[in-house]
């Protein structure tokens, strides 16, 4: 049964409803699909996981759910898959997961709305919502948005700046997971994203245990695409210049361990100076260049190498 047939028969029993998950196929039908959403109040409403599977671009009016109310107190897990939705009149709040890919009509404002008032928020999954954009600096008289039971963050494919506002105005202090994946294909990209303002990210309560907190695991699949691992930290970056990787891996040991930063400086940025690009040119100059103690190589019978970088002594976290 397709969405539209199956909520025009659970419609009279709209007051009962818990949990919602349904699939469009067309955006033709989509408003037509969604139609007893649009003018009733369920109030029982727990979670909400709708889904715009249809391959051409689509341009869709926002859609405002149940009659332009705010949505239900219950409503605790949203996922959303290329569904306009109208965020403002929904006043979101107290939601413990929060996942938006491809969704056009949510702004970077409006998502930092919806944080400050979800301090139980666990999970944030974020992907090519193009909305999500810088707003710039915060009055110094905002305080940050405290998000204590947070413990997992995954940006794909967002605008540089809209990822470091995001970052920037929250606070993590669990965090299990952050995932980012995106192109650094110019310096500015990088400047923008990996910002001072952001490293409080790297600091949590809760350090995972694989990677180790002393390592850093960088892992080269193709000539310009690596995965960086460091503390619960994964960058998949496509980065067309190595110096790029090796400015990420001193942005990540920037200010706890001083002493790898200085080997960094010295060594890593030689390695690149002048360097032209080659195939499989990032791996071969890793592999090449760092070397003990700086390196551990990993998994050696897997198609690429992961080199971990030690930390030499114990630093203090990151205030």
């Amino acid at each position: 049964m397709d969405l539209e047939a199956f909520l025009d028969e659970a419609a009279p029993h709209i007051a009962r409803w818990h949990s919602l998950r349904g699939e469009v196929v067309s955006p033709q039908s989509l408003e037509s699909a969604l139609a007893p959403l649009t003018t009733a109040l369920p109030p029982c409403l727990e979670s909400l996981e709708l889904s715009l599977y249809w391959d051409d671009p689509m341009s869709q009016n926002a859609i405002s759910l149940f009659g332009g109310a705010p949505a239900p107190s219950t409503l605790n897990d949203i996922y959303l898959y290329r569904i306009p939705l109208a965020f403002e009149p929904l006043r979101l709040s107290g939601l413990g997961s929060l996942g938006l890919k491809q969704v056009e009509s949510i702004s970077t404002p409006e998502l930092l709305q919806i944080l400050r008032g979800s301090p139980q928020l666990e999970t944030l999954t974020l992907a090519k919502n193009p909305k999500l954009v810088a707003i710039g600096s915060q009055p110094s008289t905002m305080q940050p948005i405290e998000l204590p039971k947070l413990v997992s963050l995954v940006f794909e494919w967002i605008d540089h700046g809209g990822t470091n506002s995001i970052i920037s105005s929250i606070r993590t202090p669990n965090r299990r997971q952050l995932y980012i994946r995106d192109t650094i294909d110019r310096d500015s990209a990088w400047s923008v994203l990996f910002t001072p303002s952001i490293r409080h990210i790297l600091h949590t309560n809760t350090p995972t245990a694989d990677p180790p907190p002393s390592v850093i695991e960088v892992e080269i699949y193709e000539e310009d695409d690596c995965a960086i691992r460091f503390g619960g930290v994964v960058l998949t970056l496509l980065v067309y210049r190595e110096d790029r990787v090796l400015r990420t891996l001193a942005w990540l040991v920037d200010r706890e361990r001083p002493r790898i930063r200085e080997k960094f400086s010295s060594k890593f940025q030689e390695m690149f100076k002048g360097s032209r690009r080659e195939p499989s040119g990032l791996r071969q100059r890793l592999r090449r260049q760092l070397n003990p103690p700086l390196l551990k190589s990993k998994s050696p019978g897997r198609p690429f190498r992961s080199v971990g970088i030690n930390q030499p002594c114990e630093m203090p976290p990151i205030l």
